[in-house]
Parts: C-alpha cells; structure tokens; sequence
C-alpha cells in the first residue's frame, strides 16, 4: 500500500483497516484482539497455510522483514526474495531461502544479498558454498536446526541424509561474521574444527544444540571469541572435563 501498488479510496489508514478486514473474512488473518468496543482489531496472526507470496520481490525498497512467533514450521521463501537488493535484515523463527543455482544465469547474475547484514533462523541446509557467496557482507547469523527434532529424526539418521557438518564448514567464506547463534538439535553436525569458522567470529550463542561438552573443546580453539552464550540445553549431559586449559 505505502507503495503505491493500492488504490487508495479512504485515507491511508483507512484503507489499510480495509484491507485487513478483507484477509480476516476470507480466514486468512486470524483475529487474536480486538478493542474494548469490538470495532477495532488490536492484534492478528496468519493461518499455517500462509505463505511468502511471489509479489514480494515488488517492494524493491524493503529494507526490513521481521515475522515473530514460534517454530511450529518451516517457512519457504519464494526464489524472488533474491531480487530484494536493499534488504539489510530478514529474521524469521526458521525459514529456507532458495539456492541460487537453481535460478537461470542471467536472472541469478543480480540476485546477491550484497547489503543484508542479518539472517535468523536459517535452516543450515541452506548453508551451500553457492548460497553462502552471496551473502558475503552478512555479520549476524543464526541458523536454527527446529525442523529435525519436528520430524522427530535422529542426529544418526540426519547424518546419513544430509552432509550437515559439511555444509557448515561453508561459514569460513564469510569473513565479516561477527555473531552467530546456534538453536535446536545441532548435536551431531558442528564441524570437527575451529577452521571451519571464520576468524572474525567474536560472539557465539548456543540454545537447545545439545552439543557434547566435547565440542567446547572445539569452540575454544576459535581465534578471536569475546562472548560463549550458553543457554538452556546448550550441551547435552551433566559435567563438562575439559580437554583444553582455555579459551583463546
């Protein structure tokens, strides 16, 4: 609407009231709240079947896209989401985005997040060394894994399926990583060595990863970590023997 793509028949907000109470006579916004006197709505949601629509890739100066909620699924993006130039920050409860490759050669020249700077919850099997180029100037990542433990998949089974480790010693090509957060099940996948991480790799948090306290030994060889956020279920098991004297 804010750009211009509705004809505006009221005034801005108006319309905007319009609109809205189109989606929730055709179920596809659910109302949560309304006003005291029952004629406003105060909040809403989306259904499940909800998805990113294809149209997206017109609002060429988006420059933010938040959606908060629980991880009760994964949400795809459409491969258009790659034509949003401006895009600075896109933070989502888990979502896929689209590998380039599968885009034709001249449409997929000038689809680079050259300017986002912020990508949460990703899910790691994004995390190709083709989709990782693209986001060269990324500095917070967070990849969530929610969508094993939804399946209710094993590490031992993922592991046969998936190269996870594999796809996240990719994270090495992005040298202006300062922050990334680690959340659900990521037990069986964190690469067997620090290299795997880019050396500008400060702060990292970890939730719900339930990572063998092995793997610290792992995460201490980092070259330059300030902040180890270890939240709840980070490590799996009750004491921590240490292999390692320190952190660097």
């Amino acid at each position: 609407m804010a750009e211009g793509f509705q004809k505006l028949e009221n005034d801005l907000e108006g319309e905007a009231e319009k609109c809205l109470q189109e989606l929730v006579d055709r179920c596809l916004v659910l109302v949560c709240k309304k006003s005291l006197d029952g004629t406003k709505l105060r909040s809403c949601k989306c259904g499940k079947k909800v998805g990113i629509p294809p149209e997206i890739c017109r609002l060429w100066n988006l420059q933010t896209f938040i959606v908060k909620g629980p991880s009760l699924r994964k949400i795809t993006f459409p491969e258009e989401i790659l034509g949003l130039m401006q895009l600075r920050l896109l933070k989502l409860p888990e979502f896929y985005l689209p590998n380039p490759p599968s885009l034709s050669a001249d449409k997929g020249s000038h689809m680079v997040f050259s300017n986002v700077q912020t990508i949460s919850y990703l899910s790691p099997c994004c995390c190709t060394k083709e989709f990782i180029t693209r986001i060269q100037n990324v500095k917070e990542l967070g990849l969530s894994a929610y969508w094993i433990e939804e399946l209710g998949l094993s590490a031992y089974w993922i592991d046969s399926w998936i190269d996870y480790d594999g796809l996240l010693n990719n994270l090495v090509h992005l040298q202006q990583l300062g922050t990334l957060s680690l959340t659900y099940r990521f037990g069986g996948f964190l690469p067997a060595s620090a290299k795997a991480f880019p050396a500008t790799l400060k702060k990292l948090k970890l939730k719900s990863t339930y990572l063998s306290w092995s793997s610290l030994d792992i995460i201490a060889e980092l070259p330059n970590p300030e902040v180890l956020k270890m939240m709840y279920g980070a490590c799996d098991g009750e004491e921590w023997c240490p292999m390692v004297m320190g952190f660097n």
